[in-house]
């Protein structure tokens, strides 16, 4: 029997594909996510609450972020102001395996019966079931913001009719999964469904604030270090990724022992020595192993292999240049951005990363303190665009620093993402050894968005 930390209450909307979750519900007393809490009540339905999604790169298993996602959980309960966030990493579809200890495959979830499910289809939810795989990259998006709408919809029935407040934090490609969802929300948001019964409303039931891309590998794949190794490779043949599912199926299935093929993965990756003593939030003590237990699990479970190849693919074809207007890019400071690239990054072409950074990062001046303040701050410049290291020159025009915050505030600027070049080393695989230094910088970033949104509301309710 599943803890009750780890019962996800809203659940699955019908049809959707098996999945992996790691879930953290809001430590906040009172929170519409605790499965102990029933029936809800008055002040409860008065509380914000925020949601953050976790979206993993590729492999997308959600396993690999474990020692991140249980260290952020731990700094947002403790942190001022983050105590309503609950935390759901979610694997991509196609790297589901049953003997995780994550939960989430919804055949396995209590019955989604009642209204929710009834207007599922009438709301546009896409019958996943009846899709062919491997999953295209623009699939991936899609189901993940239908899941997005369904906890919304759950939500809002809870909470007297307000909209949850959702942050987005992903990984390397899943940056470009996160902000093809914000498109894709923001194209609904705008559609309205009559039926006999009357209007059904605005169809996006989540109020998007922004949040963190990590290692973000979101224009130009292929022109990576690694993009040129391997588009020429998965360009060869359609059927590579297939082949290699079968030689990698019948390698672990049929030569090797699960004991031995375990050991080899162990020796060939070096994730052998990597176990970790982590403390959850009810004061317990395991001893894991995430990276080498999940690269196992992605070579031996059916078809993660032939997804990951096919996805890869469709990366190095498909994410190209910055396709996304300034309503996603938070245009009027509506969402905010926090974008943490590496150096050096081989999944990353640095001309592509500086291109983007000059045309869509905010200006700074010197001597401020960044969002990165944690690792004491910053960054290679791009033109003035990009956060420079404390006490140098001013750069950009017309910028000012502005307290008590210290954001650069310049004409048309102060609404653009942070853009940060890491200046430590980290590597853009952050969550196989500094998962927990990426949630202390995290934990920073998400709480001052959550804050500056507070802020940016109250302004407006002040104006009306």
């Amino acid at each position: 029997m599943k803890a009750p930390e780890n019962i996800f209450p809203p659940g699955f909307p019908p049809n959707f594909p098996p999945t992996n979750i790691i879930w953290h519900p809001s430590a906040c007393p009172g929170s519409l996510f605790s499965s102990t809490i029933s029936p809800f009540s008055e002040s409860q339905k008065q509380h914000d609450e925020y949601l953050l999604l976790y979206i993993p790169g590729n492999p997308g298993m959600i396993g690999y972020y474990r020692t991140f996602l249980n260290r952020l959980n731990v700094l947002f309960r403790e942190g001022k102001g983050t105590k309503e966030v609950s935390i759901l990493g979610i694997s991509h579809a196609g790297f589901y395996f049953q003997d995780g200890d994550e939960v989430g495959n919804p055949a396995e979830g209590e019955p989604r019966k009642g209204v929710l499910e009834e207007k599922a289809k009438l709301w546009g939810y896409t019958d996943w079931n009846s899709h062919p795989q491997p999953w295209t990259l623009q699939q991936q998006s899609q189901m993940k913001a239908e899941l997005l709408n369904w906890i919304g919809e759950w939500f809002r029935r809870r909470s007297g009719g307000r909209k949850l407040k959702v942050l987005l934090a992903a990984h390397s490609m899943g940056a470009w999964v996160a902000m093809e969802m914000v498109k894709y929300l923001r194209s609904v948001d705008r559609l309205v469904y009559r039926t006999g019964e009357g209007e059904w409303g605005i169809r996006s039931t989540v109020d998007m604030l922004g949040g963190a891309l990590l290692f973000p590998s979101m224009v130009d794949i292929a022109k990576s270090k690694n993009g040129k190794v391997f588009t020429p490779i998965l360009s060869l043949h359609c059927s590579i990724p297939h082949l290699c599912q079968l030689l990698v199926g019948f390698l672990f299935h049929v030569v090797l022992s699960a004991s031995l093929g375990r050991l080899l993965v162990g020796r060939f990756t070096g994730f052998s020595t990597l176990s970790s003593t982590s403390t959850s939030s009810d004061g317990s003590i395991s001893t894991t192993n995430d990276a080498l237990d999940t690269t196992f699990s992605f070579l031996t479970v059916s078809g993660a292999v032939e997804q990951s190849l096919s996805m890869a693919r469709e990366e190095m074809h498909m994410i190209k240049e910055d396709t996304w207007d300034n309503e996603i890019w938070g245009t009027g400071g509506e969402l905010e951005w926090v974008l943490y690239f590496g150096q050096g990054d081989s999944w990353v072409c640095d001309e592509s990363r500086d291109k983007l950074i000059k045309n869509r990062g905010r200006r700074y001046a010197a001597g401020m303190k960044s969002a990165s303040s944690a690792s004491n701050g910053v960054e290679l410049g791009v033109n003035g665009n990009v956060l420079r290291r404390n006490n140098m020159e001013e750069v950009g025009i017309g910028v000012e620093l502005q307290s008590p915050n210290n954001v650069a505030k310049g004409e048309d600027e102060e609404w653009k993402p942070q853009m940060i070049v890491c200046e430590e080393g980290l590597p853009h695989g952050f969550c196989i050894k500094h998962g927990e230094v990426m949630a202390e910088k995290v934990a920073v970033w998400i709480g001052d968005i959550i804050e500056r949104s507070g802020k940016r509301r109250g302004d407006l309710n002040a104006e009306t």
